[in-house]
């Protein structure tokens, strides 16, 4: 018995670099595949959104609009920023398909000259993250 799952699991282990998976059949198209995965679509297919010139010290926000053009829920799982003078704040709850959610970057505005600052969203579609960036300048 020790040895039978031995096998099976050096077998498992075998798979899992392919990708493929053992058993699964390379006939299976794409769009069942895809089935599988919401999708993400940004508004305007928009991933950069530029301030322009602020004044220093004056904290700056922009709302990315995002829609699940997938057929299962969408869920954003963590939104890593690139530093700490930005925060974020997300839509935490699934998705569904159709539906629309948001993702907010704000900017604390302190420093000096051009930003630009990152949000990495990670996600449970197929590609499993977008990044989103902020960028400006800080007037003297």
């Amino acid at each position: 018995m020790k040895k039978i799952l031995i096998l099976a699991l050096i077998l498992l282990l075998g798979c899992a670099p392919a990708m493929a998976g053992c058993g699964s059949s390379q006939d299976t198209p794409p769009s069942k595949e895809a089935k599988k995965y919401p999708e993400i679509a940004f508004e305007n297919d928009t991933y950069k959104y530029d301030f322009g010139k602020i004044e220093r010290g004056k904290a700056v926000s922009h709302t990315f609009k995002f829609r699940n053009t997938g057929r299962v829920p969408l869920v954003i799982l963590d939104v890593a920023v690139s530093c700490g003078c930005t925060t974020s704040q997300y839509t935490k709850e699934p998705v569904l398909p159709g539906r629309y959610g948001e993702v907010t970057i704000t900017f604390d505005g302190e420093g000096f000259g051009r930003f630009t600052k990152s949000a990495t969203l990670t996600l449970n579609t197929r590609k499993g993250r977008e990044v989103l960036y902020i960028t400006g300048e800080i007037k003297n």
